[in-house]
Formats: C-alpha cells, sequence, structure tokens
C-alpha cells in the first residue's frame, strides 16, 4: 500500500491517494461548510477517466449532515462522508487490519 498525493492537470491535487493491488482509493478535504465539487477538481478528473484504476472515492466534508453521493457525471461515484466519520471508519479499518494479521 502506497499512500501519496497526486495532481491533475490543471495544478490541483488529490491531497491523499492510496494505492493498492486492485486500484487506488482517492480522498479530497474540503475544510468549509457546504462544500463543493466543481468540473476542474484533480479528483472529479481522475474519476472520469478510466484507465486512472481509481476503485473509490471520498469527499470529507465538514458537517456531520453533509453526506451522500456527490451528484455528479463520473465512472468512479464519489462518496461524501463527514470527517468525524471518515477518521472513525479509518481507524476502524486499520485496528481490524492489525487483529487479522495477529
Amino acid at each position: 500500500m502506497d499512500i501519496s498525493e497526486r495532481r491533475g492537470t490543471a495544478r490541483r491535487r488529490v491531497e491523499v491517494v492510496v494505492e493498492l493491488p486492485l486500484g487506488k482509493i482517492l480522498c479530497e478535504v474540503k475544510y468549509r461548510n457546504q462544500s463543493r465539487l466543481f468540473a476542474a477538481d484533480a479528483i472529479m478528473e481522475l474519476c472520469r477517466e478510466r484507465p486512472a484504476r481509481v476503485s473509490n472515492a471520498f469527499l470529507v466534508t465538514k458537517q456531520l449532515t453533509d453526506y451522500g453521493l456527490a451528484a455528479h457525471e463520473t465512472s468512479v461515484p464519489i462518496l461524501r462522508v463527514p470527517a468525524r466519520v471518515f477518521l472513525y471508519l479509518l481507524g476502524k479499518a486499520e485496528a481490524e487490519g492489525r487483529s487479522v494479521k495477529l
């Protein structure tokens, strides 16, 4: 597993890219209320490209009520997840991964 950032063509970037054998997981973090994605955002660009091998994409939002599928035309759906929920799920996955390795 490799964790990095990735830049799009318009000098924009995706904050977190997790590279796994089955594909990449993209995570874009928005630090404001009423977070939105634009067509020029790197996450949108990468989710539209088939050769990018993106398996999942997340938009990490600020508010607990800001969740669900983002309404954009992409080949990979972008899931809106509140930051608190995302961090909980990330910690749970990490904890379960450690217990499986033991």
